[in-house]
Parts: structure tokens; sequence; C-alpha cells
């Protein structure tokens, strides 16, 4: 396996309440990092700027954000998190990737220090003992877990340091039916951050209740005094987080994390979240800092809300055609009812520890 390192000519480091002494060890196959993320959805207020200036986007032959061709010794680099209860679905959603692809691909795990031996040992007696992964575990337990793993998606780059160019995050709820370096391959516009999915559709609406269809000023809070100060267009339709394609290396050059990171102290001070119920701070600091700087991803290569509701408003010659699918809502296909099962039970690999079992399975 190739592994390409891409040459920087600045010296970046992560923001300093994320800045952790991360420990390193080998093992076959994988590597581990051991440390907490701070919780900086409850974090003290600190003075910090609201912005950093924008810096010219680098062209690069290797990480060109605008490039398809990309060389075919790349390894695609995969970002996702888990906990106990979607351990299966971050499994399952490996399993699909490595069978549709022929690439080499590298996954980023962020899990629970309670569950990494479990993910390890499900890895190691399956068939996914080869893969190529690391992880870095969180030791928060009860009610902070969910928080830190919101947070993955707006530190991976300190989680994990050494990560440049193009990375894929994705959250565990999803399948992959398409050959994922298409995705990784997507045309990501000059001066955007990234290719995220459009949410206006009517089953987004449905998750929120009757506050109609899905805009900015359902997610972000249009009273903030700052968020007043940039001029958002509250009913432009927002993206979605739990899938996109990001270059990693421009977002070390733009400041994303810090920018990301000081609207969530913000946040700790006056909510910056709108009253969609289902947003939390880290959506809406995405949806503040990526405001009409994100390059809209292809429909099929995010079908979501497939967890909204037990009945599908999708065909299912639609569901076989999408690249990939999200079963984003209260009902997710290992639980005991969920639409489109069988799609998700193709790549369901079963606990060699027995220690996870979809429950419409059991009995």
């Amino acid at each position: 396996m190739i592994y390409l390192v891409t040459s920087l000519e600045f010296q970046w480091m992560p923001p300093l309440p994320l800045l952790q002494s991360l420990q390193h060890h080998s093992e076959t196959g994988s590597t581990e990092k051991q440390d907490s993320l701070p919780t900086l959805l409850n974090s003290p207020s600190v003075q910090i700027p609201l912005t950093l200036p924008l810096k010219p986007l680098h062209q690069n032959p290797t990480t060109d954000s605008t490039s398809t061709a990309l060389p075919p010794t790349t390894t695609i680099q995969v970002v996702m998190a888990t906990d106990s209860k979607s351990l299966g679905g971050l499994i399952t959603a490996i399993n699909s990737i490595l069978s549709n692809t022929k690439h080499n691909v590298k996954f980023h795990i962020v899990i629970t220090e309670e569950d990494l031996p479990h993910l390890k040992a499900w890895i190691r007696s399956s068939k996914l003992h080869s893969i190529s992964y690391e992880t870095h575990s969180l030791s928060a337990v009860g009610e902070r877990v969910q928080s830190e793993l919101q947070l993955v998606k707006a530190s991976f780059g300190c989680i994990f340091p050494d990560l440049e160019g193009r990375v894929i995050y994705m959250d565990s709820d999803v399948i992959i039916q398409g050959d994922i370096w298409e995705l990784h391959s997507v045309i990501i516009e000059p001066d955007t951050f990234g290719a995220f999915a459009q949410d206006c559709s009517s089953s987004s609406s449905r998750m929120a209740g009757a506050i109609g269809r899905p805009r900015y000023a359902n997610f972000i809070n249009m009273k903030n005094s700052r968020i007043i100060n940039r001029d958002i267009n509250g009913g432009l339709c927002p993206f979605t987080s739990g899938v996109f394609v990001a270059n990693i290396t421009e977002w070390k050059v733009q400041g994303v994390f810090e920018q990301l990171q000081n609207w969530l102290e913000i946040h700790s001070v006056e909510p910056i979240t709108g009253i969609h119920p289902g947003v939390n701070a880290v959506e809406a600091a995405m949806l503040i800092v990526f405001y009409e700087k994100v390059t809209p991803l292809d429909p099929l290569w995010h079908v979501q809300h497939l967890g909204v509701g037990l009945n599908s408003r999708y065909s299912k010659q639609f569901i076989e055609r999408a690249k990939l699918l999200h079963w984003s809502g209260h009902f997710k296909p290992w639980r005991h009812r969920a639409a489109h099962t069988e799609q998700w039970d193709r790549y369901f690999v079963p606990d060699p520890t027995l220690q996870f079992r979809p429950l419409r399975r059991r009995g």
C-alpha cells in the first residue's frame, strides 16, 4: 500500500483548547491515540476573534480542490465516530465501502474508550481484519459522550494532525453502494470549503414538526447579536454535515477549525442554535462558517432521512441506484424497525463477540 505525503509550506498548530498530548502506539493494521476531546459545547467564554482573514486557496497538483484527476495511488481518508449504540453501524459502513471499491482506504475512527476493545476484537476476528485504520479514544462517559462525538466533525484535524489533502467525513448510520473513489473525486469549487448535500426536503421538515421547510433560520439563532452582523439570509436551504468531502489542508490554511471553535465558544455565552429540534451547536457553527461557501454534493451521494419514519418516500429502484444511504433520524437499520433495512443487511458483518446484534434479528 502506498501513501502520499504532501509537502507543506506552512506550519499549522491546532487551537489551544483542542491541542492535546496524543499518545501513539502501533498495532497490526491500526494506530491508537488515547485522549479525551475537550467539551467545547459547554466551555467558558474566552476572548477570541470571530473570523480569520481568508488566504488565497492553494492550487497544487495533488491537493487541487477542483481536480477530479487524482493519482490512482492516493489513499482515501475516511473519518468516522461511534459509541456502543452505533458500533454495528460503523462496521457495516466500513464493509460497504470496501465491498464497492478497489482503491486504498484508511479509516480514522473516534470511539469511546470503553468500546475500543470491542471495535478491535470485531475487526480482528472478522473479514475486516486486514483493513487500514487508526483510532482515537474518548474517556467521556454518560451524557458527555454524544457531545464529544458531535464535536469530531469540527475538530478531526486536531484529533488526527497528520491528515492532509482530501478527507471524507461520514456518520456511522450510512452505507455506501457506489465506489467511494467517485465521492472522493467530486469537484469542489474554488473558494468553497467542501462538498455538502443541500437539505430542502420535506422529510427534514417532518423531523422538525410544523416549522415549515428547512431553512437557515430554523437551524441557527438569527437573533444572536454576532450572527446578525454576518448578514445571513435565513430563507436559504441549509446543507447537512452528516457526510461531506473537504480538503483539510485548505481548512488549516484558512483557519476553519479555529473559526468553528470560536462559534462554539460563543454558543456557551449566547446560543447559536435555531428552533429545529435536531440541530446541535457543531452543526450550527458549520452553517455559519460555511455560509455560501460549499459546493453542492450530488444528491445520489447523500440520500438522507431514511430514519425519519418507518415508511420511505423513495422507490426501491431509486434506493438501489443511490450511491450513499443515510438513516438520519430516529429509526436506525439495526433497531427493531426501519426503512430499507434489506440494503443495510447486505453489508452487516456479524459480531464475533456476540455483543452487538440487530434487534430485529433477536429471538
